[in-house]
């Protein structure tokens, strides 16, 4: 009851998001498209722990408090080609490039030893002061991509992706990724009305698809560099060698086949899939523990 009552954790969090874009139709079959969005998210942290019971006790009381800051932007531009010609051949292009960029701070202090047990904010009066929640890292990805579809009187499909990324938290930054897809919706064919197939099949899709694709989650801002961390020892400044870097690291890729038919029974009142894939990792990334006897951070 006294720590309910006398100690409290407790995190704000404020999450701004918001997109403004412009389109321009110049002719009936070309859009051109900016669009611009942010995604910011702000986090106040406030801890006490009273000094009269519990986890407070052995602190004579105890209190942390940190400010925290991820800002997001994003900046995409377009421009989609949409024809069809013929009225049974269509034609969907599109060209187009992003950028994004995150920044993270934080900064806070943790304090100890109350100099009168009648306070209870980390502003009031405390013994000792320590820095607590200090970091700050930033990172920028530019992509530039290319996207073709084409399908023939909606029976058969085609479909082609290029997509080029650098990402500045990477030794080697650049990646290139691309698929490709076709399928056949075949219950269209004369011949499966012909054979009575439709009465049965609403629906009948044969497809398949082979692609490459990047990942980057997981890593640090800072994983290509070694780097160094500052302190303090006794009053007097300090520096220590913090994480090893590694500038061969690359994007992950993740490389898929996959084939199957998708059908439909009963004008779509039951539907089904079956398929065939096989998904192959390469340059997987993955943080290595070190031995203490290397001598290297352990990150």
């Amino acid at each position: 009851v006294v720590q309910l009552d006398l100690s409290r954790s407790n995190s704000e969090f404020n999450h701004f998001q918001s997109n403004i874009y412009a389109q321009l139709k110049p002719v009936n079959w070309l859009t051109l498209r900016t669009q611009y969005g942010i995604d910011y998210l702000l986090i106040d942290n406030d801890i006490f722990w009273t000094p009269v019971s519990g986890d407070g006790w052995s602190y004579n009381g105890y209190a942390w408090a940190g400010a925290e800051k991820y800002k997001t932007w994003l900046w995409t531009n377009t421009a989609q080609f949409d024809y069809t010609f013929a009225s049974k051949h269509s034609v969907n292009l599109l060209v187009g490039s992003e950028q994004q960029r995150r920044t993270s701070s934080g900064y806070g202090i943790q304090r100890q030893s109350l100099s009168d047990l009648a306070y209870d904010a980390v502003q009031a009066g405390f013994t000792t002061n320590n820095p607590a929640d200090l970091f700050l890292g930033e990172n920028y990805l530019f992509s530039k991509f290319g996207r073709a579809n084409y399908n023939y009187n909606k029976k058969y499909f085609l479909s082609g992706n290029v997509r080029q990324d650098e990402y500045s938290a990477l030794g080697i930054k650049k990646g290139t990724f691309w698929g490709a897809s076709a399928g056949w919706q075949i219950n269209k064919e004369n011949f499966w009305e012909s054979a009575g197939l439709g009465k049965v099949f609403s629906d009948f899709r044969i497809r398949g698809s082979y692609g490459k694709v990047g990942n980057i989650s997981g890593i640090g801002d800072y994983s290509p560099y070694s780097t160094f961390g500052s302190g303090l020892y006794g009053g007097n400044a300090t520096l220590a060698f913090s994480s090893v870097g590694n500038d061969k690291l690359q994007w992950e890729t993740s490389t898929k086949t996959d084939v199957g038919f998708n059908f439909g029974l009963l004008k779509d009142r039951i539907s089904g899939e079956f398929s065939y894939y096989k998904n192959n990792i390469d340059h997987l990334i993955l943080n290595v523990p070190q031995s203490p006897s290397t001598g290297l951070p352990t990150s």
